[in-house]
């Protein structure tokens, strides 16, 4: 018998963006809800190991501030950039 004291897997997010607003709140990541971008990098922020995040339809979202930093691996997949538009109203920084 071989026991591994202290290996656990790394719990990958693969977080789904639903909506094009721009609020905070908490991230739906399963069954029906809302999940913004910024809930999304603030929920994959949250769990450990690389996460993903990608979009369920074309969206233009306008912030009305400047997103969460991103401090953990993460992978944000749009639709193509004519699809997926993350705009900065010319105010905030879209990603560092």
């Amino acid at each position: 018998m071989i026991t591994l004291a202290g290996a656990s897997p790394a719990f990958a997010a693969a977080v789904v963006v639903n909506s094009n607003l721009d609020t905070q709140g908490t991230c739906a990541t399963s069954g029906t809800g809302t999940c913004t971008l910024r809930d999304a990098i603030t929920y994959a922020n949250s769990t450990p190991g690389a996460d993903t995040i990608t979009f369920d339809a074309n969206y233009t979202i306008t912030l009305s501030g400047s997103l969460p930093s991103v401090t953990s691996v993460i992978t944000i997949t749009g639709n193509g950039a004519a699809n997926t538009k993350i705009d900065g109203n010319s105010l905030y920084r879209v990603l560092l």
